[in-house]
């Protein structure tokens, strides 16, 4: 089953890299089809990891990536037909830089409730964006009034979303890098990545007894020995 879970959400990553050649030259129900069955792997794999006790480091890696490249590629499928969703996904990138260079200095990195609020507006405004990209294409009566209001108001709902969604970006943008400096000036922590173990390695991936009982830790921490023992019967402390 960790097996499954981990190939779905791989499945994610793979999928996304072939949605802009969907947008180019499939209808846009095959497209639309093919984006919902991608957002349902982002629910499943994790309901499916925590039901059958499946979690793993691999696996909480792999999700991130996947949602990143997921929210990158749509933001410049829809830039492409507005080009202030290139500001959207500059400051997108600015963020996942500011996380990674944070996580790899041992710094913690988990999501905000302010970068939560961030990931639900940038998601809207994909989907308003999407909206605009196939207006020409949907021709089903039941849209045909939304179609009607969106196009007479595309210019205004497109500026007004996409406004929101910079400065929110912003916002989180500073937070984080406040957060950051200030947490690392206080531990000032020291990392030394070694993987030539590539058993312990293996087991600090996939292993679900050491992803849950060392969760709470920083990413960077989470690939490193660091203190603790890993044999084959299971994670214990030795030296903290």
């Amino acid at each position: 089953m960790k097996v499954f879970v981990n190939c779905l959400t791989l499945s994610r990553i793979i999928g996304t890299l072939i949605l802009p050649l969907l947008f180019n030259f499939c209808s846009p129900i095959v497209t639309l089809v093919v984006i919902a069955l991608l957002l349902s792997t982002d629910f499943f794999d994790g309901q499916l990891a925590r039901k059958f006790k499946v979690q793993s480091l691999f696996g909480q890696v792999a999700d991130q990536v996947a949602d990143k490249v997921f929210g990158m590629v749509m933001l410049l499928i829809v830039a492409s037909y507005y080009n202030l969703f290139y500001f959207i996904f500059g400051l997108e990138v600015a963020i996942a830089l500011v996380n990674f260079i944070a996580a790899l200095r041992g710094a913690t990195t988990i999501s905000s409730f302010l970068g939560k609020f961030k990931t639900w507006l940038t998601s809207i405004c994909i989907l308003v964006g999407v909206f605009g990209y196939f207006q020409d294409k949907l021709h089903f009566s039941l849209l045909t009034k939304a179609l009607d209001t969106y196009i007479q108001n595309e210019e205004m709902i497109l500026v007004v979303c996409i406004s929101i969604t910079i400065g929110c970006q912003i916002t989180v943008l500073i937070d984080y890098i406040r957060h950051i400096t200030k947490e690392l000036s206080i531990k000032k922590p020291k990392i030394t990545y070694n993987f030539k173990d590539k058993d312990k390695l293996k087991r600090v991936l996939f292993d679900t007894g050491y992803y849950n009982r060392y969760k709470g830790e920083p990413l960077s921490k989470l690939f490193l020995d660091h203190g603790y023992k890993i044999d084959k019967e299971g994670i214990e402390n030795a030296k903290n």
